[in-house]
Order: C-alpha cells, then structure tokens, then sequence
C-alpha cells in the first residue's frame, strides 16, 4: 500500500552504509526541505551506526586482549608455580629425603593423593587422603595384573606414549580424576605416578605431575644404583665372610665395617632358600638382620644373638611376605669368631640342601635339631666339641662346682637302660640319690630324658665327651669326688 517513498543515501568517512527512507500510503510530493531534514538524519544515523560497528570491533577486541592477558597471566602462574615446584623438590632431594619424602612434598603441593607404583603395578610410596574407594585400594593394594576397568587398562596403555593420561572419574568408586604419568629413565618406563586433581585444575596440575614423574624417576634411578651397589659390596663381603682360605689381618673387619657391620659382635647366620623376592628387602627393613645379601644361590642375614625370639621373628617376617613365595630359612648357632662363619654357613646349607622339602616350618633352628646338626656341620674336632658343650656343659660345672656325679650318673643311667634300679648298683648308691640326680639332670638341661631324640643327642654327646681329649674340650670333671651333703641328705630319705 506505499504511494510514495524518499530514500536518501547514508555514509561515513566515504563508506556507503545504507539507505534511510520514509514512505507514505498517499501519493505526495516531498519537498526540499523534507529531503534536507531526511539527509540530516541520514548522516546522523550513518554516524551513530559507524561508532556502534567500532564500538562492537573495540569491545571484540577488548575481550581478545582479555582472554590472552588471562592466558598469559595463567601461563605465568604455571611457570611460577613449576618454578616453586622444581626447586622444593631439588632441595628434597639433595637434603636427602628419598621417595618418601619426595612423594609427601608432592601430595602437599598437589592437595591431593599422590601414589608411586613399579612396573608390577606394587605400591612404592603413597602420600595425602584418598578421596574415594579407587583411592584407598590404590594406596594399599596398588593395581591387578590385569584390571578389570577398560578406562584404567586404557589409560595404561595410552602410557606407552611416555605422556600424561588422564583417568576420568567412574562413580561410585573413583569420583575425581586422575593424572597417570609414566616414570622414565635411560629410556626405561620405572613405574607410574597417580595424582588426584581437581576437576577445574588438570591443566594446571598436568604441569606439575610432568615435573614430579622426572624427580621421582631421578629418584628410582639413585635408589636402584644404590641398591645395586650395596648388593655388590654385599655380596663381596659375604663371599670372603664365607671363603676358605687366610685373610690379612683386620680387612675384613674393616670392609664390614665400611658396610655398617661389626664382625666383633657375637651374630647368627640366617640361610634362606627361597623361589620368590621380598625376603632380602624384609631382613634388610628389621632391626634384629644387621646384614643381608646373597650368596650361594641363598639369602644369608646376619642376626643379633641377644634375640632369644628370633626364630618367632623370623617366622612372622616370612608369613608377611607376598604369597606364592616358599621359603625356608635355618638358623645357626651363634658365631662368636669370623673363622666360625664359614662352617655354620655351610651347614646351614646342607640342612637346606637334605631337608628343605621335608621341614615343616619355615623357620628352623640349627641348635634344635640335636645330633642332626653335628652331622650338617661335618663332625669336625671343634664342632663336635661345641656339640658336647651345649648339651652337657651345665652338668659339667655342676660337678666342678659342687663334686657331684651327675655325668656319670646320666651315663650309667642310658647304660642300664633307664633303670634306676640297676644305675644305683652300677653307681654303688642308693637309688634315692640317682633318683634325686636324675631330677637334679632334669632341671639343670631342661629336658625330658626319656625322649627318643634328646636321649640320642645326650648318649652322643657322652660318647664323644670320651673320645676327645677332655682338657682341650671341656673341663674334666672330679669324678672322685665325693657325694654332695644334700645327695646324703636325699639318701636317707625313703622314696618309692
């Protein structure tokens, strides 16, 4: 229904804009003066829409500058923040603070749970609260062989890369996400880092985790060339611990001593046999193991005599090590000279060696096993009069000390068969007084007389006590002594 348009052009700095009309539904003449009002509001209009456009391309503008400052200012925090992050982490590390150390510095730097795990997915350090289920059986139990998550399987293998990975929450049991980075040195993959983040800082934290992969791998990488090391020396002083043959005088007590180890102290010799790992890295963690390393194809440790519990220590050191894992260790008695080392060593090995298979507990003590352990040390003049001395030595210095006759007592005692009876007549006393020294016997070796295996290890120890020459092996004995007051005491009394 228009009859009538005027439309005059709008423009500014010489750029055409557009057209401002008017119209009109009657026919009519527009005059010069409607035309110069209409130009008027053109070049108005034509001004006000040229600034709307600049201000448009400012504001556009101003908001580009915006993000790139806040980019830049990120940017800046990240480097500022890896700066911090570098450096505390140097100064843990040279102050010596080990992975542990290094790991708890991270957790607090993160604010959230750091976990270390090996190339066998095995927890090596964990620091900081698990903030879900995943986190707490990850700090505890590490990972499975073989996950049944497809995002964590994923996600390890997206590690071959050697980049950071991000695990992405799974409710209910993993609710935050995580940053894996692999641990690499001398282009070996050492383990993994798994670092719980924030959703709204991954970016930020990337940085970060990327700066923690490269000091904790640092930090295996010292650990392991240590490790090695200590092993080496180990070995080596075990090897001349346990050699036939002279040595100079004081090296080896100063090659121990270099180890840590005082060769002076009185120690026993714990022989493993073992099929799995873990039982060097256990002795080496407990106070009671002064030494540990390899020799032989078998774990051998050095252990404190003054423990009178240590077969149970030892026990419950082997039942904590991962399962899968059969181990047997024999325990030999104390070694109070280097020159002793050698033929407890060997047999403790001899009893590993003929009855690894047939012992049933995974701790056993050489001492214990009577007249077998003189057989496992070769019956050698100086074991055999050891042998003697542990199990007739308090019956020894009770006749020294007091003139009773309780060795010839418990010979006459097995000769006759265990009789009493027939013992007094062999003995020309009354059977009241071998029946008194027999309990006075009893009391003194702490053993029943009557058990197959001590009665064994006691006529052999007899026997042997005649054979060897009595001054080089134990005190001999007054047997011409006459009875004690309290064995004439004992005689007089009537006893059924």
């Amino acid at each position: 229904g228009v009859k009538s348009i005027l439309g005059v052009p709008m423009s500014a700095s010489a750029d055409f804009i557009g057209v401002l009309y008017v119209a009109d539904r009657s026919i009519r003449v527009f005059t010069d003066a409607d035309v110069e009002i209409l130009q008027s509001l053109a070049r108005h209009a034509a001004v006000a829409i040229d600034n709307a456009v600049l201000f448009e391309r400012a504001t556009a503008a101003l908001a580009e500058v915006q993000a790139v400052n806040e980019v830049v200012a990120r940017q800046n925090r990240l480097l500022k923040r890896a700066g911090e992050t570098h450096q505390r982490l140097s100064e843990a590390v040279l102050e010596g603070k080990g992975l542990e150390g290094a790991v708890a510095l991270i957790a607090e730097l993160t604010s959230g749970q750091i976990v270390v795990l090996d190339q066998r997915a095995r927890v090596l350090a964990a620091a900081g609260e698990p903030p879900d289920d995943f986190g707490q059986g990850l700090a505890t139990r590490g990972l499975p062989a073989a996950p049944r998550d497809r995002s964590i399987r994923r996600a390890l293998r997206e590690l071959s890369s050697l980049s950071v990975v991000v695990l992405e929450p799974a409710l209910p049991t993993r609710t935050r996400p995580r940053l894996v980075a692999p641990l690499v040195a001398r282009a070996e993959v050492l383990g993994t880092i798994w670092v719980d983040c924030d959703p709204t800082e991954q970016w930020e934290q990337r940085a970060l985790t990327e700066e923690a992969a490269r000091v904790i791998a640092l930090e295996l990488l010292k650990e392991r060339s240590v490790a090695e090391v200590e092993r080496r020396l180990g070995r080596e002083l075990l090897d001349e611990l346990l050699a036939d043959g002279s040595r100079l005088p004081g090296s080896l007590e100063r090659q121990a001593l270099d180890l840590g180890v005082d060769l002076s102290q009185p120690r026993r010799l714990a022989v493993a046999r073992t099929t799995g790992e873990g039982l060097a890295a256990a002795l080496a963690g407990v106070r009671f193991c002064a030494f540990v390393a390899e020799h032989g194809g078998r774990t051998v440790g050095l252990i404190d005599s003054d423990d009178s519990d240590v077969s149970e220590r030892l026990s419950r050191l082997v039942s904590g090590i991962e399962a899968g894992s059969e181990i047997r260790i024999v325990l030999s008695p104390v070694c109070t000279q280097i020159a002793e080392y050698r033929s407890q060593f060997l047999a403790c090995d001899r009893a590993l060696a003929l009855l690894g298979d047939y012992l049933k507990s995974p701790v056993v003590d050489l001492e214990k096993l009577g007249v077998l352990s003189l057989l496992l040390r070769g019956g050698e003049p100086s074991e055999i009069r050891s042998f003697v001395a542990s199990h007739l030595q308090p019956l020894i210095d009770a006749d020294e000390r007091r003139g009773t006759q309780l060795l010839q007592t418990l010979e006459a005692y097995y000769e006759s068969g265990c009789s009493p009876r027939r013992s007094a007549a062999a003995l020309h006393v009354h059977v009241n007084t071998v029946h008194y020294r027999l309990d006075r016997i009893k009391d003194l070796l702490g053993a029943d007389l009557g058990n197959p295996r001590t009665a064994l290890d006691l006529q052999v120890a007899l026997l042997a006590r005649r054979f060897i020459d009595q001054d080089r092996l134990v005190s001999r004995p007054n047997t011409q002594a006459k009875r004690s007051d309290s064995e004439h005491v004992d005689s007089r009394s009537a006893r059924p």
